[in-house]
């Protein structure tokens, strides 16, 4: 039984850990959309730049927090690419938790937990110049 518990959420884990969700707002003159593998991402504001929206990101619960930092990622730039936008400049990046994923024996004793994670990131939508 502890077996099957084990294999529910590791299928549970795997079908979440893919998802992420993002949102974008227009604040420029309107750009083309482009690929997202077209943007890149900053941490310092590069020299010359237009900033054409606000973009957010949000993961699901990766099978690590690096897996969950790269959905959010991936979506961070899937939303800039839709404003036309070839980078991102990062404002903000966070951790929410949602709570932790428990595991019992057939006592009801818990054999396991693991705190799941979602990855949230911040940024401005820009074409650099």
């Amino acid at each position: 039984m502890n077996i099957a518990r084990w294999l529910c959420l590791y299928t549970g884990l795997v079908l979440l850990g893919g998802c992420a969700s993002g949102s974008s707002i227009a604040v420029g003159a309107a750009h083309p959309p482009i690929r997202a593998s077209q943007v890149q991402l900053f941490v310092d504001p590069p020299g010359a730049y237009e900033t054409v929206g606000l973009v957010k990101a949000e993961s699901g619960v990766g099978m690590s927090d690096q897996d969950s930092i790269n959905y959010a990622l991936a979506e961070l730039k899937a939303q800039a690419a839709k404003l036309g936008a070839n980078g991102v400049l990062l404002t903000s990046q966070g951790v929410r938790s949602m709570g932790d994923s428990i595991s019992r024996d057939k006592k009801g004793r818990i054999t396991s937990s693991l705190p799941m994670n979602a990855q949230t990131l911040e940024g401005k939508a820009i074409v650099v110049k």
